[in-house]
């Protein structure tokens, strides 16, 4: 697409970022074209903070 190089500039895609920050970033496991979209912004940045709620240990079974 000769005009996609110009056109990016003006998108969300074509800025550097200094922090990006990702909630419920379990979420992410699951690859889909809104994923690629945040992953691609991430790797525009130079901090990233990745967060999720999801405890480690999810299982109710009382351990010895």
């Amino acid at each position: 697409m000769p005009e996609y190089d110009s056109l990016i500039k003006h998108t969300l895609f074509g800025i550097r970022y200094l922090l990006v920050v990702i909630d419920e970033a379990h979420e992410f496991r699951n690859v889909g074209p809104k994923h690629s979209a945040a992953l691609t912004i991430v790797g525009q940045s130079k901090a990233r903070l990745i967060m999720t709620a999801t405890p480690l240990q999810t299982s109710t079974k009382v351990c010895p």
